[in-house]
């Protein structure tokens, strides 16, 4: 080997492609995976979060069917009590209408508001301290033959007036923003707070 050939081999060594590697042809292709790649990954999340927000909208539609029933329910509870000072329903109607009304409830209630979850219980009491035993059938259906308490126009404007604004209460969220949480204060807090009973459900 001369001396004029040694620098010849070793550019040709240089300029050689490496077992056929071209850049040229490997890179664009790099870039067609890495975005197909992203448009996989953007209609993945847009398909994830459509089904959150299908989720959220069945959810909060039955949410609303489920506080419509209850306040449907509240209708005749809210018959029972209104002219109760004037003429004492009697019994059966009395344990029938809170037999329709807890039903309704317990059927509903896993899907209503956290914060109006205890009227099934609330409105219980508000009927027993104003009929006694015929309001609490549902809670134990033996007492169904004990006699009314003697009627106490008292303990019947507290009751009444309760029914009455968590029904009200109810509308109000139904046509307004039902974003916003949807609370009744409970009937014992309700009773404690007797003398102010306007706001205690605002």
């Amino acid at each position: 080997m001369t001396d004029t050939e040694a620098p010849q081999k070793q550019r040709s060594r240089v300029q050689r492609p490496v077992d056929g590697f071209s850049w040229t042809r490997v890179w664009p292709m790099d870039m067609q995976t890495t975005i197909a790649a992203m448009a996989l990954a953007l209609s993945a999340l847009a398909l994830v979060r459509g089904e959150i927000l299908q989720r959220r909208r069945v959810s909060e539609e039955a949410q609303q069917r489920a506080v419509e029933h209850v306040r449907e329910a509240l209708e005749g509870v809210l018959a029972v009590l209104e002219h109760a000072d004037a003429r004492l329903p009697a019994k059966g109607e009395i344990s029938r209408v809170i037999l329709d009304f807890e039903r309704t409830c317990r059927r509903w209630e896993q899907l209503l508001p956290t914060g109006v979850k205890h009227l099934r219980m609330s409105v219980r009491h508000a009927m027993a301290n104003c009929f006694g035993p015929p309001a609490s059938i549902a809670a134990d259906p033996r007492i169904e033959d004990l006699e009314m308490r003697t009627f106490d126009t008292h303990w019947w404007d507290i009751g009444y007036t309760y029914v009455e604004q968590a029904q009200a209460h109810l509308g109000r969220w139904l046509v307004g923003n039902r974003r916003k949480p949807l609370v009744v204060v409970r009937y014992d807090q309700w009773r404690s707070d007797e003398d102010y009973p306007s706001t205690n459900l605002a």
